[in-house]
Protein backbone atom coordinates (compact mmCIF):
# COMPACT_ATOMS: atom_id res chain seq x y z
CA UNK A 1 0.00 0.00 0.00
CA UNK A 2 1.32 3.43 -0.89
CA UNK A 3 0.77 6.59 1.13
CA UNK A 4 -1.60 9.02 -0.54
CA UNK A 5 0.55 12.09 0.24
CA UNK A 6 4.17 11.03 0.85
CA UNK A 7 6.52 13.68 2.17
CA UNK A 8 9.38 14.19 -0.29
CA UNK A 9 12.22 16.28 1.17
CA UNK A 10 15.27 17.54 -0.66
CA UNK A 11 17.75 14.73 -1.21
CA UNK A 12 21.51 14.96 -1.01
CA UNK A 13 22.21 11.63 -2.67
CA UNK A 14 19.00 9.85 -3.60
CA UNK A 15 15.47 9.14 -2.53
CA UNK A 16 14.60 6.43 -0.08
CA UNK A 17 11.21 4.77 0.24
CA UNK A 18 10.55 3.52 3.73
CA UNK A 19 7.69 1.44 5.05
CA UNK A 20 5.60 3.09 7.76
CA UNK A 21 5.40 0.48 10.57
CA UNK A 22 1.96 1.68 11.61
CA UNK A 23 0.05 1.29 8.37
CA UNK A 24 2.39 -0.38 5.92
CA UNK A 25 2.54 2.71 3.71
CA UNK A 26 5.57 3.70 1.71
CA UNK A 27 6.97 7.16 2.36
CA UNK A 28 10.05 8.90 1.00
CA UNK A 29 13.00 10.22 2.91
CA UNK A 30 16.55 11.21 2.10
CA UNK A 31 19.30 8.66 1.73
CA UNK A 32 23.01 9.43 1.63
CA UNK A 33 24.85 6.85 -0.43
CA UNK A 34 27.74 6.64 -2.85
CA UNK A 35 27.55 4.35 -5.87
CA UNK A 36 28.92 0.93 -4.91
CA UNK A 37 29.30 -0.44 -8.43
CA UNK A 38 30.15 2.81 -10.20
CA UNK A 39 32.86 3.64 -7.64
CA UNK A 40 34.95 0.82 -9.10
CA UNK A 41 34.44 2.15 -12.62
CA UNK A 42 35.54 5.65 -11.58
CA UNK A 43 38.67 4.33 -9.90
CA UNK A 44 39.47 2.24 -12.97
CA UNK A 45 38.83 4.76 -15.73
CA UNK A 46 38.31 8.22 -14.21
CA UNK A 47 35.71 8.79 -16.94
CA UNK A 48 32.25 10.39 -16.55
CA UNK A 49 29.91 7.97 -14.86
CA UNK A 50 27.28 7.60 -17.56
CA UNK A 51 26.19 9.05 -20.88
CA UNK A 52 22.96 11.10 -21.04
CA UNK A 53 21.18 8.53 -23.24
CA UNK A 54 21.72 5.65 -20.82
CA UNK A 55 20.95 7.73 -17.76
CA UNK A 56 17.81 9.15 -19.38
CA UNK A 57 16.50 5.65 -20.13
CA UNK A 58 17.19 4.50 -16.58
CA UNK A 59 15.68 7.65 -15.10
CA UNK A 60 12.55 7.37 -17.25
CA UNK A 61 12.06 3.76 -16.19
CA UNK A 62 12.45 4.60 -12.50
CA UNK A 63 10.08 7.57 -12.81
CA UNK A 64 7.47 5.35 -14.48
CA UNK A 65 7.93 2.75 -11.74
CA UNK A 66 7.55 5.49 -9.13
CA UNK A 67 4.25 6.60 -10.67
CA UNK A 68 2.93 3.05 -10.38
CA UNK A 69 3.92 3.09 -6.70
CA UNK A 70 2.29 6.47 -6.11
CA UNK A 71 5.63 8.29 -5.96
CA UNK A 72 5.73 10.39 -9.13
CA UNK A 73 8.97 12.21 -8.25
CA UNK A 74 10.98 9.09 -7.52
CA UNK A 75 14.22 9.07 -9.50
CA UNK A 76 17.98 8.67 -9.46
CA UNK A 77 20.08 11.35 -7.83
CA UNK A 78 23.10 13.07 -9.36
CA UNK A 79 25.24 10.01 -8.59
CA UNK A 80 22.82 7.69 -10.38
CA UNK A 81 21.66 6.12 -7.10
CA UNK A 82 18.30 5.35 -5.55
CA UNK A 83 17.26 3.28 -2.55
CA UNK A 84 13.93 1.55 -1.94
CA UNK A 85 13.06 0.18 1.49
CA UNK A 86 10.37 -2.49 1.38
CA UNK A 87 8.27 -4.07 4.10
CA UNK A 88 10.41 -5.63 6.79
CA UNK A 89 13.05 -2.90 6.39
CA UNK A 90 14.52 -4.61 3.31
CA UNK A 91 16.73 -2.00 1.61
CA UNK A 92 17.28 -2.38 -2.14
CA UNK A 93 19.77 -0.10 -3.91
CA UNK A 94 19.74 0.75 -7.61
CA UNK A 95 22.55 2.25 -9.68
CA UNK A 96 22.54 3.36 -13.32
CA UNK A 97 25.51 1.59 -14.93
CA UNK A 98 26.44 3.05 -18.33
CA UNK A 99 29.27 0.63 -19.31
CA UNK A 100 26.93 -2.37 -18.86
CA UNK A 101 23.87 -0.49 -20.20
CA UNK A 102 21.78 -1.61 -17.26
CA UNK A 103 20.58 -0.77 -13.78
CA UNK A 104 22.51 -2.62 -11.09
CA UNK A 105 20.18 -3.73 -8.27
CA UNK A 106 21.44 -5.13 -4.98
CA UNK A 107 20.61 -5.70 -1.32
CA UNK A 108 23.25 -5.96 1.40
CA UNK A 109 22.77 -9.06 3.56
CA UNK A 110 25.54 -8.18 6.01
CA UNK A 111 29.31 -8.11 6.53
CA UNK A 112 31.53 -11.02 5.60
CA UNK A 113 32.39 -12.68 8.93
CA UNK A 114 36.02 -12.91 10.03
CA UNK A 115 37.75 -16.24 10.37
CA UNK A 116 36.64 -19.35 8.51
CA UNK A 117 34.64 -18.24 5.48
CA UNK A 118 34.33 -21.61 3.78
CA UNK A 119 30.81 -22.35 5.16
CA UNK A 120 29.58 -18.96 3.93
CA UNK A 121 31.06 -19.34 0.45
CA UNK A 122 29.68 -22.87 0.16
CA UNK A 123 26.15 -21.77 1.00
CA UNK A 124 26.34 -18.81 -1.38
CA UNK A 125 27.42 -21.14 -4.19
CA UNK A 126 24.68 -23.64 -3.31
CA UNK A 127 22.15 -20.83 -3.26
CA UNK A 128 23.23 -19.71 -6.73
CA UNK A 129 22.77 -23.16 -8.27
CA UNK A 130 20.44 -22.76 -11.28
CA UNK A 131 19.04 -19.60 -9.63
CA UNK A 132 16.34 -21.67 -7.93
CA UNK A 133 16.89 -20.11 -4.49
CA UNK A 134 17.56 -16.59 -5.75
CA UNK A 135 14.84 -15.99 -8.31
CA UNK A 136 17.51 -15.61 -10.96
CA UNK A 137 19.51 -13.06 -8.93
CA UNK A 138 23.04 -13.75 -7.69
CA UNK A 139 24.59 -14.09 -4.25
CA UNK A 140 28.03 -12.51 -4.13
CA UNK A 141 30.72 -10.91 -1.97
CA UNK A 142 31.82 -7.31 -2.43
CA UNK A 143 35.60 -7.49 -1.88
CA UNK A 144 35.90 -3.71 -1.46
CA UNK A 145 33.38 -3.32 1.36
CA UNK A 146 33.58 -6.93 2.59
CA UNK A 147 29.81 -7.41 2.42
CA UNK A 148 27.51 -10.19 1.25
CA UNK A 149 25.08 -9.09 -1.47
CA UNK A 150 22.11 -10.32 -3.39
CA UNK A 151 22.36 -8.64 -6.79
CA UNK A 152 20.70 -8.49 -10.18
CA UNK A 153 20.50 -6.24 -13.22
CA UNK A 154 17.76 -4.63 -15.28
CA UNK A 155 18.00 -3.45 -18.89
CA UNK A 156 16.03 -0.17 -19.10
CA UNK A 157 15.85 -0.46 -22.88
CA UNK A 158 13.64 -3.55 -22.81
CA UNK A 159 11.96 -3.61 -19.37
CA UNK A 160 8.64 -1.85 -18.79
CA UNK A 161 7.63 -0.16 -15.55
CA UNK A 162 5.03 -2.88 -14.96
CA UNK A 163 7.62 -5.61 -15.44
CA UNK A 164 10.06 -3.79 -13.17
CA UNK A 165 7.40 -3.50 -10.47
CA UNK A 166 6.82 -7.26 -10.42
CA UNK A 167 10.53 -8.02 -10.61
CA UNK A 168 11.34 -5.65 -7.75
CA UNK A 169 8.68 -7.24 -5.55
CA UNK A 170 10.19 -10.65 -6.22
CA UNK A 171 13.73 -9.40 -5.65
CA UNK A 172 12.74 -7.80 -2.33
CA UNK A 173 11.05 -11.03 -1.24
CA UNK A 174 14.16 -13.04 -2.12
CA UNK A 175 16.35 -10.54 -0.28
CA UNK A 176 14.10 -10.83 2.80
CA UNK A 177 14.51 -14.63 2.72
CA UNK A 178 18.30 -14.44 2.59
CA UNK A 179 18.42 -11.67 5.18
CA UNK A 180 16.55 -13.96 7.58
CA UNK A 181 18.95 -16.81 6.87
CA UNK A 182 21.96 -14.52 7.37
CA UNK A 183 20.58 -13.11 10.65
CA UNK A 184 19.88 -16.63 11.93
CA UNK A 185 23.50 -17.63 11.29
CA UNK A 186 22.56 -20.28 8.74
CA UNK A 187 25.03 -19.02 6.16
CA UNK A 188 28.05 -19.21 8.43
CA UNK A 189 27.25 -22.33 10.47
CA UNK A 190 29.80 -25.13 10.11
CA UNK A 191 28.08 -28.09 8.43
CA UNK A 192 28.09 -31.47 10.09
CA UNK A 193 29.79 -34.54 8.64
CA UNK A 194 28.31 -35.70 5.36
CA UNK A 195 27.87 -39.28 4.33
CA UNK A 196 29.39 -39.92 0.94
CA UNK A 197 26.93 -41.38 -1.56
CA UNK A 198 27.59 -44.93 -2.74
CA UNK A 199 26.98 -46.33 -6.20
CA UNK A 200 24.20 -48.85 -6.45
CA UNK A 201 24.95 -52.26 -7.95
CA UNK A 202 22.93 -51.21 -11.01
CA UNK A 203 25.34 -48.38 -11.88
CA UNK A 204 28.55 -50.11 -10.84
CA UNK A 205 28.40 -52.31 -13.91
CA UNK A 206 28.45 -49.30 -16.23
CA UNK A 207 31.95 -48.17 -15.24
CA UNK A 208 35.17 -49.56 -16.67
CA UNK A 209 37.56 -50.66 -13.89
CA UNK A 210 40.69 -48.52 -13.70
Amino acid sequence: MVCAEPVIPLSVAGLRMRTNPEDGCIAVQTSVCWPRYTYRQILASRQPRCQPTMFTAAQDLLLAYGRLAGLPTLGFDEHGCARLVFEGDVAVDLEADEPAHCIQVYAVLGPVPPGNREPLYRRLLEGNLFGQQTGGAMLAVDPVREEVLLCGRVDPAVVSAEALSGWMDGFAGTAAHWLRRYAAGELTAVPGPRQEPTLSSHWQGHFVPG
